[in-house]
């Protein structure tokens, strides 16, 4: 019964399963409201530092990385900026209202 599954220490997956120690507990901070908003505080300050140091031409460049995105004989090409201008803040936007629109009582359609 040396190698029976259930006597064995658990290992975390490689790909997938369970993460181990850091991980999960990084994970499971960030499920948080303050994980989430010192992520965002974290990532907006290093932006500002980025855009405003002696590299900002490969920040500008980031910016205008154009992104296309093919289906068949169709094509929508963008740069990074305008993604996330048009398509990302006008899902957040319909979030928002739904949101609005739930907690008032609403249907939300």
């Amino acid at each position: 019964m040396a190698n029976d599954p259930a006597t064995l220490p658990r290992q975390s997956a490689p790909h997938g399963g369970e993460p181990a120690g850091l991980t999960k507990t990084l994970r499971d901070f960030m499920r948080t409201e303050s994980g989430s908003a010192g992520l965002l505080l974290a990532a907006t300050f290093f932006a500002l530092l980025w855009a405003n140091s002696p590299w900002s031409d490969s920040y500008v460049s980031l910016w205008n990385t154009i992104i296309s995105v093919d289906i068949g004989s169709h094509t929508l090409s963008m740069d990074l900026a305008h993604w996330v201008n048009d398509g990302l803040m006008s899902s957040v936007s319909s979030c928002a209202t739904r949101f609005r629109s739930e907690t008032s009582g609403g249907s939300g359609d």
